[in-house]
């Protein structure tokens, strides 16, 4: 009795074996393309790279430096010295320190005069639109294009619809001023009470906001 007993399992088990074999081959599931039966849509490995940026945004070129900068790439996990002239890209951030200046410029897009004991990371590129966040320090921005160009600064949103503005982050005390040279721009917060709170300003404007207790004032 033992003995057929032993003789069923073992040919159950290469009947078993033999049809997993069979689907391995003619399936093959090993196959980088997955191929889905409800659309036969194909999907591709992605080419995302941490180390570069995506292809379509605009780098950034020094036009002018002096002083000690600091600048921390996509990969890194702390600033180092900027040594050597270097084109920037989204997802990067420069700090100057005493001293320290610099010019970076995004062609026909914006113009970024970063100076001393400031601190910016360049959040965005894509020519559709520039994005900043400003964290300390003094600012100015210029913009080149046809796409506006916007700055966060703690709580508070600026976009440069045109024109040139200097913003001036003072991260001790959380005020932030923001003056408009020429042009066309808007600044947006939300109010202690959650309210959004959006205001127009036009050439000579300076519009100062206390980050602190969400508000804001033209001077």
């Amino acid at each position: 009795m033992n003995f057929f007993l032993k003789g069923f399992l073992f040919l159950l088990l290469g009947s078993f074996l033999s049809v997993l074999v069979f689907i391995l081959l003619n399936n093959n599931i090993f196959s980088k393309t997955f191929v889905f039966e409800g659309n036969k849509q194909q999907y591709q490995p992605t080419n995302f790279s941490l180390e570069d940026a995506p292809v379509e945004s605009l780098r950034g070129t020094i036009a002018t430096r002096s002083g000690e900068i600091l600048w921390q790439s996509r990969v890194a996990t702390e600033s180092s010295t900027l040594v050597d002239d270097i084109q920037f890209q989204q997802g990067e951030m420069v700090e100057t320190k005493k001293n320290g200046t610099i010019e970076v410029k995004f062609t026909d897009a914006a113009q970024v005069d970063i100076f001393e004991n400031t601190k910016v990371e360049i959040v965005q590129t894509l020519p559709v639109n520039l994005v900043f966040n400003q964290f300390k320090g003094k600012a100015q921005y210029k913009n080149l294009g046809v796409a506006p160009v916007s700055v966060r600064s703690m709580n508070l949103l600026v976009n440069l619809v045109e024109g040139l503005m200097d913003i001036d982050v003072d991260d001790q005390t959380g005020e932030i001023t923001v003056t408009l040279d020429e042009g066309q721009a808007k600044v947006a917060y939300n109010s202690a009470e959650f309210e959004s709170q959006i205001w127009d300003l036009e050439t000579g404007d300076i519009f100062i906001y206390d980050s602190n207790e969400r508000q804001g004032f033209f001077e």
